[in-house]
């Protein structure tokens, strides 16, 4: 689903001030020109001056076949803007050439083109754009990159060899490193939320400082899955009419029914937004309040929402007086 369809999914506010400002750094982007953009991507000078690959397939199979970590660089083609550009200098170094022989170098891009295999890679990962992550040969994380030089990205190797001997370790740790390994796990979206509860359940031995760290990294992660499970759903359903879109915000009520809450920007605006679509289909005055409600306690105080949720009140109350005549 491409952010031009989403954002007239979501309606008069997505023009006004939700959806647009989430997505308008490609939303007017053709799907040729998202190509171009790609293509002159790829053709940088940086990418050239080592083996990039952005064959996330043969860049595992190269790893596997060497014994070498994967290096991979998140960023992104689909934007007039220029992420990474100081990374990117850094790729362009000699001292990073030396460092690029003991590494298999995978460059990921997000591109915004339907259908591209791995599109997602990124969003799955976790990664941030740009971001750089080491990978093994099965594509899991094993370390992050925090700095953008090269003597960062020796220390992540250090750090990812630190993480593969946890988990190689993993049946006889000691409390404070099985705590390190199950913490890393969640962080490099190797393990579900609900699986590291039940391995946090288990662990015993840990302080009261660990045991709530944990805790709150299940909760964090628990939030970001809950946003991708509604991202995942509107780009799989890609509704192109009010229709489409309370069928999708139906499916969005019972998510909500069994505990689900957006808390990311974007997703919070489809899924309150559908969901209050949903609630205008079905004449339930319950549902859409549920989803105006939630709206204003967002975005109340902005002066562009105004007259948005001023239009949705006045639906609030045709509906409410409608099912009132039904009775």
């Amino acid at each position: 689903m491409n952010s031009h369809h989403l954002t007239r999914t979501c309606g008069a506010l997505a023009l006004a001030l939700l959806c647009a400002p989430a997505l308008a750094h490609e939303d007017h982007f053709t799907p040729a020109q998202l190509r171009e953009m790609r293509d002159k991507k790829l053709a940088e000078a940086w990418v050239k001056a080592n083996p990039w690959t952005s064959d996330y397939d043969g860049a595992r199979k190269r790893a596997s076949d060497s014994g070498k970590p994967v290096f991979a660089y998140f960023t992104r083609s689909n934007t007039d803007r220029a992420p990474g550009t100081a990374l990117e200098g850094e790729f362009s170094t000699a001292e990073f050439k030396a460092f690029a022989a003991d590494v298999v170098l995978f460059m990921h891009l997000t591109t915004g083109i339907e259908g591209e295999k791995h599109g997602n890679l990124a969003s799955d990962k976790g990664a941030p754009l740009p971001s750089i992550a080491i990978l093994d040969s099965q594509g899991g994380i094993t370390a992050r990159v925090r700095g953008g030089k090269v003597a960062n990205f020796q220390e992540a190797i250090k750090a990812s060899k630190a993480f593969l001997d946890l988990k190689a370790r993993q049946e006889s740790l000691a409390p404070a490193e099985a705590f390190k390994l199950l913490m890393s796990e969640l962080d490099f979206e190797r393990v579900t939320p609900s699986e590291a509860e039940a391995r946090h359940k288990a662990l015993t031995g840990l302080t009261k400082e660990q045991d709530k760290q944990l805790s709150d990294l299940i909760a964090a992660k628990k939030a970001v899955a809950a946003d991708k499970q509604i991202m995942a759903l509107v780009r799989e359903k890609n509704p192109r009419s009010d229709a489409e879109a309370a069928a999708v915000g139906k499916a969005y009520y019972a998510m909500y029914q069994a505990g689900v809450r957006p808390t990311g920007d974007e997703p919070f605006q489809v899924f309150y937004i559908l969901l209050s679509k949903h609630g205008l289909a079905a004449k339930d005055p319950g549902i859409f309040e549920i989803a105006l409600r939630a709206l204003k306690g967002k975005f109340g105080s902005n002066p562009r929402a105004k007259t948005f949720l001023e239009q949705r009140e006045k639906e609030l109350e045709q509906l409410k007086q409608d099912a009132g005549s039904r009775k």
